[in-house]
């Protein structure tokens, strides 16, 4: 399940100089990037894998390349070019290779994992595109893979493979001891033209995989993905006239592609702070005009020496000036969140700001932050079924520090019915370093909220350090940081949250989130409820939120789609629990499994080997968490691709054992796992395993790409597809009667709630998908708890593993309001086909709200969605 893409590894500043001038600049600061021409050819080259065209030398020659991580050369040397003309654009690549027996080359597919084999990724970021003008900021850039046989994978960002289908040409030829790659992009396919003198953004890397070498142009760190340190591609008509004019060209890139947006930053950051002071208390105004000032002073003598760069000294001077720069934009920072601040709270004479947010969304709250341009709501309101989950969120700014800051809950009243307290459950969310958005994404340290903890000292953070430290083990006064590249020290980690809500620190000029997750009674009266929630702290007048529950009048079908996940958790012998993903003791095991169903999922994969006692306390587990009825997902047997018929019939033979034991306990369908991301001959030579998993009385699943239908669709009963789903696809596994679910749109652990409510949720409804078994609700791939100790990935986690239990995230919260879109989708279809039966004006309606249904698009605003069903469900029924 774990995307393949080889060691998705981020750049910091790095240097390439023009060769004229690298022995007088040697002791010179590096450059953020690098710079290379593509020079435009009257005769292109033919795509056919051969470098031997004379415009290949025309051009100038992208080297060294350099090894990830240490940024010194790499063993077996590449070499790019770049070339265009009016329609195209041409990347050659030489890639010398002293073992070309060795070559990993299997996949053969269209979009298949060629990031898997040896291969060249190549990364290109054209600033008037239009096709990534469609997609968000962070994820614009073109990724195209392929591997030594010439195998294409195209897609936008780390996205998948569906994100962008491109007409483009690959070639490949192998020598001796080299293969060399031709490549032809036209320019329509990226969404732009051809212009002398535009200036690109990119990279060229490589992927060498016995033994593994991971190499990159520009001498990147740690991700192939880290598009803002990509390197420079100046288009030209003339090599010698760029050649001549590199240092111009690196001089003009560095100065309108980092200093100047930075100054533009810290001025607007000073006006608004000038805007803001002019209507501050007499008490406050004049020592935020005068700090203003200063760093006014300041940024005025950067701006003049900014215009006296000149290219001559740049190299010299850049980074000295950047750094003072730098520290500038972070006090200008500093000091608008304080003037914002007490602008709201009349200068600072009040304690603490109430902030009332929206929980389902990716737009973040940081501790360390006033929430800038965020509008309060009047009141925390939550509106549900019964026995339905609902989030709400509200936040706490601190003036000046607060101890002892709790919360108390009041019951809420309708009439004469009661909703008690004890149905909200009440948290903190923890903001701590990430290593960054996506799961492949290593290079950052971002602040991210994400843990939703009883004990908000359970994990404490540095923010000047940028650390995390949880503690060692219940009731120790010991820390251990978790955010070292090496997790030798967290051995003895042994964390536990509290069972309820603790009193919280506040310090000054800080936010803290709490987070709400009410879980209505099933016999919930519908009526709207009100009550409060009240905010102390030690010395300070408490204050009261208004609460409002709203209780619909109608209960929540199931959901129209089955919710699974991949689950790695297995029982232990001796009954031991571990802080990973894999050996957890019975206590574990039980409430992962009741959080899971929690959550929406119902039917998480298992991972048990064969054991008649572990296997019956595993099933016993997932029933008394309500696990019941579901068909039974084991990936503790596995097809394998057996060819002998001796294999074959061993594979036969644990599969009946497996459904001898499902039998017995009720169940009646098996699906048994293939290899999993298999694909090409890899994946067709499968087919016989699979055939022999139909023999034996069972199915199969898998996770899959693009070009499975074509190998193995009439034998494989329940792809899980990789990525954007694609109704197209669905389409196919239909019409042999097969079930499809989803995976990998993102994997799990992505700080972001609305992405997966929105992903596995209606998106998958509009394409035609069955269900979700997303990757995974927990993956260590190093140390579960630290995100910065693994060279390739992101620990993929939904809920972090404690001595007893889990610390769930906000994540895992958008992923059940996902589930719950669905269901009130299913209530309101059940409602239409009701109301059709019964005639009259309410046929008419629900008539009308299938049209509305065949037009609902699953990219506008959920909640508004969310809002439209139940009142047409309200309608229909009442």
């Amino acid at each position: 399940m774990v995307r393949g893409l080889p060691a998705l590894l981020t750049l910091v500043a790095c240097l390439v100089v023009g060769a004229d001038s690298a022995s007088q600049e040697a002791a010179a600061p590096p450059l953020p990037f690098v710079v290379t021409a593509c020079v435009r050819t009257q005769a292109p080259p033919v795509i056919d894998g051969k470098l031997d065209e004379a415009c290949w030398q025309s051009t100038r020659p992208m080297k060294p390349f350099v090894k990830l991580t240490l940024g010194t050369p790499a063993e077996e040397q590449s070499t790019g070019y770049l070339l265009y003309d009016s329609d195209n654009l041409y990347i050659g690549v030489h890639c010398e290779e002293s073992n070309m027996k060795a070559i990993k080359a299997e996949v053969t597919e269209r979009d298949g994992p060629t990031y898997g084999d040896d291969c060249i990724e190549i990364f290109l970021i054209p600033p008037d595109s239009t096709v990534l003008a469609k997609f968000p900021e962070r994820i614009r850039y073109f990724h195209l893979v392929v591997n030594a046989l010439a195998t294409r994978y195209d897609e936008i960002g780390l996205q998948s493979p569906t994100s962008f289908d491109g007409e483009w040409q690959a070639a490949v030829s192998r020598g001796e001891d080299s293969w060399d790659l031709e490549v032809a992009v036209p320019f329509a396919e990226l969404g732009t033209t051809a212009r002398d003198g535009a200036v690109w953004t990119g990279n060229i890397s490589r992927a060498r995989w016995h033994p593994k070498e991971y190499t990159s142009w520009a001498p990147i760190k740690r991700t192939f993905h880290d598009k803002d340190n990509f390197g420079r591609l100046v288009f030209t008509t003339s090599l010698a006239v760029t050649e001549e004019r590199i240092n111009e060209i690196e001089f003009e890139a560095l100065r309108s592609g980092l200093l100047a947006p930075a100054l533009a930053a810290v001025d607007r950051s000073l006006k608004a702070i000038e805007k803001t002071a002019l209507g501050l208390p007499d008490n406050c105004r004049p020592r935020v005009e005068k700090a203003a000032g200063r760093l006014r002073g300041r940024l005025g003598n950067l701006q003049m020496r900014f215009g006296e760069l000149t290219v001559k000294d740049f190299r010299g001077q850049w980074q000295g000036f950047y750094g003072r720069l730098d520290r500038i934009r972070y006090e200008a920072s500093e000091l608008q969140d304080e003037a914002i601040m007490l602008a709201a709270t009349d200068g600072g004479a009040r304690p603490w700001q109430f902030f009332i947010t929206k929980a389902m969304t990716n737009d973040r709250l940081l501790s360390n932050r006033w929430p800038q341009g965020i509008k309060s709501l009047p009141q925390v309101a939550i509106t549900a079924c019964p026995d339905e989950y609902e989030s709400a969120t509200f936040s706490v700014y601190a003036v000046r520090d607060l101890a002892g800051v709790r919360l108390a809950i009041s019951d809420l009243e309708c009439g004469e019915r009661t909703l008690p307290a004890s149905c909200i459950e009440p948290y903190v969310v923890k903001c701590w370093y990430q290593a960054g958005h996506g799961i492949g994404d290593l290079g950052h340290k971002l602040l991210t909220p994400e843990l939703l903890l009883k004990d908000d000292a359970l994990v404490k953070v540095d923010y000047r350090e940028q650390r995390n430290f949880v503690r060692a083990r219940p009731g120790s006064s010991e820390y251990l940081d978790v955010t070292l590249k090496d997790s030798s020290n967290l051995k003895e980690l042994v964390p536990r949250d509290a069972d309820e809500l603790l009193p919280v620190d506040i310090p000054a000029r800080t936010l803290k989130q709490f987070w709400l997750t009410a879980h209505l009674p099933a016999d919930a009266a519908p009526g709207t409820y009100t009550g409060h929630i009240t905010v102390s702290a030690e010395g300070v007048p408490s204050a009261d939120l208004p609460l409002e529950v709203t209780v619909l009048p109608f209960e929540l079908a199931e959901p129209s789609l089955e919710y699974s996940i991949y689950y790695r958790g297995k029982l232990t012998e001796g009954g031991q629990g571990t802080i990973t993903s894999e050996g957890k003791s019975r206590e574990q095991f039980a409430a992962e499994m009741r959080d899971m169903v929690a959550h929406g999922v119902v039917n998480p994969t298992i991972y048990q080997r064969y054991d008649e006692k572990l296997l019956s306390e595993v099933f016993d587990l997932r029933e008394a968490a309500g696990m019941t009825g579901r068909p039974v997902m084991t990936l503790g047997v596995s097809t394998g691709a057996p060819q002998t018929q001796e294999a074959l019939d061993n594979l036969k033979e644990n599969v009946r054992q497996w459904l001898d034991f499902i039998r017995k306990r009720g169940y009646t369908e098996l699906y048994v796992y293939g290899i999993d991301e298999a694909s090409g001959d890899r994946l067709k030579a499968e087919r016989a395993a699979f055939q022999a998993v139909h023999e034996a009385g069972a199915k199969v699943f898998v996770a899959c790409y693009k070009g499975y239908f074509e190998l193995v669709g009439d034998l494989l009963d329940l792809p899980v597809w990789s990525g954007q789903p694609n109704p197209e696809e669905a389409v196919k596994a239909h019409s042999v009667g097969h079930r499809m679910f989803n995976y990998g749109h993102p994997q799990c652990g992505v700080e972001e709630p609305e992405t997966y409510r929105r992903n596995f949720g209606l998106l998958l409804w509009k394409n035609g998908y069955d269900g979700a078994m997303d990757y995974a609700y927990q993956h260590s791939f190093t140390h579960i708890w630290n995100d910065f100790d693994n060279a390739s990935y992101r620990d993929h986690t939904m809920a972090y593993p404690t001595e007893n239990g889990v610390v769930d995230t906000i994540e895992w919260e958008g992923f059940r309001e996902g589930v719950d879109d669905v269901r009130y989708l299913a209530t309101l279809l059940k409602a239409v086909e009701a109301a059709k039966a019964a005639g009259g004006a309410k046929a008419r309606l629900a008539q009308a709200t299938e049209g509305w249904v065949a037009r609902i698009d699953p990219q506008a605003d959920l909640d508004v969605l969310r809002q439209e069903m139940i009142q047409r469900i309200i309608a229909l029924t009442q």
